[in-house]
């Protein structure tokens, strides 16, 4: 992942948020990694959390995915 910038902030406070981001990202304390099964359910809000997808399945598989968005609050 590559950021030069976050719009509306200094470049200093900017890199130290995105390297603190990066800190907080890789702790195993705070990682969920579901086991992907069939008729398994997996949902996440985008709005507080980073999502990396992996390929640790059967490539030769079929697996459905859909993308659901909600009308609501503004997140702050």
């Amino acid at each position: 992942m590559r950021i030069e910038s976050i719009v509306g902030m200094e470049d200093e406070d900017a890199l130290k948020l995105v390297d603190d981001s990066d800190a907080t990202r890789d702790a195993a304390e705070i990682r969920v990694s579901p086991q992907m099964a069939s008729r398994r359910l997996v949902l996440w809000d985008n709005r507080s959390v980073m999502h990396q997808a992996n390929p640790d399945y059967d490539m030769n598989e079929r697996r459905f995915l859909y993308r659901l968005m909600l009308k609501g609050e503004v997140p702050e």
